[in-house]
């Protein structure tokens, strides 16, 4: 026999500890969390974990999810008193399956309101007109459009509003002709029904008066009321509304209608 041959009756060395690692893996994860059981107020919330390589204040955030009580409210004795959130798991001596006490009022369910909001476009018409401060507008009367513009745009003028306001049936001077004068009763009377009214208006009467003045509006052609300038229409309806308001001494402001529409040309 060769030395160099191995003997049979020599020692052979331990083989290699596989699972070693693995398991003392398992037990440095088990030494860190505990199963433990929460009783809170009528409640036992079973199965809650710790994790005591967290800080104590991640175990109240749990304990929140469960019981909606804040951590700062949270009351949980534990060895020594009342469990911090800084506190050092390793002094508390907290024990697998221990079953811990909690006490503390829980935040306020927050309601569902017993009516769901309201939109604006849920409202009816007659309140939307209050919110939003808008008319139903005018009824075309047959290639009247020209004249409705005009009407609607300085029906959104409110210092022109409140200077037909003050103007009166008795209100008309001298300088002041009667057609024009009813000219400007008429666009009184028509702002006010625009406000007050939630559905189209028909500006007869309005149309009847300004066809009087400017006869121009009231052409017809083949039984059809002809389609008419809107500009030509602001602009008469401007001159006569200046007249009939400049004139009149219940205007607290004779100069209305310039101040408001007027054009000062300045040359340098």
């Amino acid at each position: 026999m060769h030395d160099d041959e191995p003997k049979d009756d020599a020692p052979q060395p331990p083989p290699p500890p596989k699972h070693y690692t693995r398991v003392k893996k398992r037990k440095i994860v088990a030494m860190f969390l505990f199963i433990v059981t929460v009783k809170w107020q009528k409640e036992l919330f079973q199965a809650v974990e710790i994790d005591t390589s967290q800080p104590a204040y991640v175990f109240k955030c749990q304990l929140y999810d469960l019981t909606g009580v804040p951590p700062e409210r949270q009351k949980i004795m534990v060895k020594g008193g009342l469990l911090k959130d800084d506190a050092d798991w390793s002094t508390l001596g907290v024990k697998q399956g221990q079953k811990l006490m909690m006490m503390g009022t829980a935040d306020e369910i927050i309601k569902a309101p017993e009516k769901g909001p309201v939109f604006m476009e849920d409202l009816p018409k007659e309140e939307q007109v209050v919110w939003f401060r808008h008319s139903a507008g005018l009824f075309n009367l047959g290639n009247t459009c020209y004249m409705n513009s005009t009407v609607q745009c300085l029906h959104s003028v409110p210092e022109l509003k409140s200077a037909l306001i003050q103007y009166s049936h008795s209100g008309r001077s001298n300088e002041v002709d009667q057609t024009s004068h009813m000219l400007t009763i008429a666009t009184r009377d028509l702002f006010n029904e625009l406000d007050k009214s939630v559905k189209p208006v028909a500006p007869m009467q309005f149309w009847m008066v300004l066809g009087k003045k400017y006869p121009q509006f009231g052409q017809l052609h083949n039984g059809v009321f002809m389609q008419q300038d809107a500009e030509e229409c602001w602009t008469q309806l401007l001159y006569t509304l200046s007249q009939s308001l400049s004139s009149t001494v219940s205007s607290e402001n004779p100069d209305t209608m310039k101040a408001l529409f007027g054009i000062e040309l300045v040359s340098r």
